[in-house]
């Protein structure tokens, strides 16, 4: 726990570089929450203090939990330390982050993005435009 505390601020503060969005990277933010809700080992109070310091990042830490739920009920081996971080990082359960997984591949782009044109979100990959709207689930 003592390490995580210590980890927390300088996961969410790297040195700025082009990848790096304002000294974060929002696609390892998805990285982080979803390892920590898939391999467990911290606590709800370890769990909360990586979603503090996640910032204006926190919609891609629940992100990655609900990959992990999804992951983990696709395989029939949901852990209770799954559901507690997805009740800390997404405010539901891990059942619920899963569905949000499903639901956002209704309609998702099978075209390569250079053949698609019209909506903003054609430009993307569809991996990504289905990353975009999880994660638009959990912005307030």
């Amino acid at each position: 726990m003592k390490i995580l505390r210590g980890l927390t601020p300088r996961i969410f503060r790297y040195p700025p570089t082009p990848y790096f969005v304002e000294g974060v990277a929002p696609c390892d933010s998805g990285g982080i929450g979803l390892a920590c809700t898939y391999a467990g080992g911290v606590d709800s109070e370890g769990i909360t203090a990586l979603k503090m310091a996640a910032g204006k990042y926190q919609p891609e830490l629940a992100q990655g939990a609900a990959f992990a739920a999804k992951a983990q009920l696709r395989a029939r081996n949901l852990t209770a330390h799954t559901q507690m971080a997805c009740q800390v990082l997404c405010g539901m359960s891990a059942e619920a982050a899963a569905e949000i997984t499903d639901i956002a591949l209704q309609d998702l782009p099978t075209t390569s993005p250079a053949k698609l044109k019209g909506k903003p979100e054609d430009e993307l990959p569809a991996y990504e435009v289905w990353r975009r709207r999880i994660q638009a689930q959990f912005r307030s």
